[in-house]
């Protein structure tokens, strides 16, 4: 990689390859900044991060899926047997 550059000085195939995968890459996270910027929400490495890979901020595992339907139904501290 060619210094204080984003791209690969070299024009083999992989290099070609590389070179437009980090082009992509960089679009797509100036367009979530941009978006962001245009929200006014707080920007953070965390919140891009999670944005570029396409993680709802409200997601919820299986697990505490369960938890919040087992504390709905029987409350805090549920009895077995």
């Amino acid at each position: 990689m060619e210094s204080g550059k984003r791209e690969f000085k070299s024009k083999d195939r992989m290099s070609v390859k590389l070179n437009h995968y980090l082009k992509i890459t960089c679009s797509h996270v100036h367009q979530i900044y941009r978006e962001l910027e245009s929200s006014d929400k707080v920007i953070t490495v965390d919140l891009v991060r999670k944005l570029y890979y396409g993680v709802d901020e409200d997601s919820k595992t299986l697990l505490q899926v369960f938890r919040e339907h087992n504390e709905q139904r029987y409350g805090n501290s549920p009895t077995f047997g």
